[in-house]
């Protein structure tokens, strides 16, 4: 089971690309996971331990020591950072979803689904709450792809609304960077299987190397971000009801 999770991934995500039923049934357990079911939660926190025993090896590769605060850190934030929101008097109800309108873009940020369940939106807005509200953090920079610069465009107004962002008390970067590109000029996505892994790809440049094959590569930082190794592990560009691409 342990090694072949990319592949159930991988699986999972093209039978939801086709199955509507299937479909269905991922966003309404995305809900339970959301909201604490007890089942859910521990197939969850199954594979997420799998996935750190992963990434501890590259981070001890690359020598990073982290404290770790992923996504699942703000979900029992969000309840109370909407409700904030709404006493604001910035969410609107449009189709059955939670939404915060921003000026001259089209898009809406969506706080809440029409289903219940939260999004990247969501997420996000937990977070930079967090970081400015909590930790009085006086300066914030995100680096993602340059895909995602729309969607930290929606956070970071909306961030404003609700006076969490009140430059030049305090700044919000967003550094972009492009996106990582296959064959034929595409974009990699990891659940489609056509990305290359980040372990095997420094044993192809140590094989290989700058000299030839045989050679010794440099790496260094600057040789790992030349390669284009800074979206490792990054999110998907996809966006579904005004937030970015779910799942995973």
């Amino acid at each position: 089971m342990r090694a072949n999770v990319t592949t159930l991934t991988q699986q999972a995500k093209e039978r939801f690309d086709k199955d509507e039923e299937f479909k269905k049934r991922s966003h309404q357990n995305v809900v339970l996971l959301q909201s604490g079911d007890p089942k859910i939660t521990q197939a969850w926190k199954y594979l997420c331990d799998i996935s750190r025993s992963e990434f501890e090896k590259i981070y001890k590769r690359l020598d990073i020591k982290i404290k770790e605060m992923g996504e699942s850190f703000y979900n029992a934030m969000i309840p109370k950072v909407i409700a904030e929101l709404e006493a604001k008097g910035i969410v609107k109800v449009d189709k059955g979803a939670k939404v915060i309108f921003i000026p001259k873009i089209k898009n809406p940020l969506i706080v809440q689904k029409s289903d219940s369940g939260y999004s990247y939106d969501s997420t996000d807005m937990a977070a930079i709450h967090y970081r400015f509200q909590e930790l009085k953090c006086d300066r914030i920079i995100y680096v993602t792809d340059s895909g995602q610069q729309l969607h930290f465009t929606l956070v970071f107004e909306a961030a404003k609304l609700a006076g969490w962002l009140t430059p030049p008390k305090n700044r919000v970067d967003h550094v972009g960077f492009g996106l990582i590109l296959g064959k034929g000029g595409k974009k990699i996505k990891t659940r489609s299987g056509d990305a290359a892994k980040l372990v095997r790809t420094e044993c192809d440049r140590k094989i290989d190397g700058p000299a030839g094959r045989g050679g010794e590569a440099g790496g260094g930082a600057a040789d790992r971000e030349e390669q284009g190794f800074r979206g490792e592990g990054g999110r998907e560009g996809g966006r579904e009801e005004g937030g970015r691409e779910e799942g995973g």
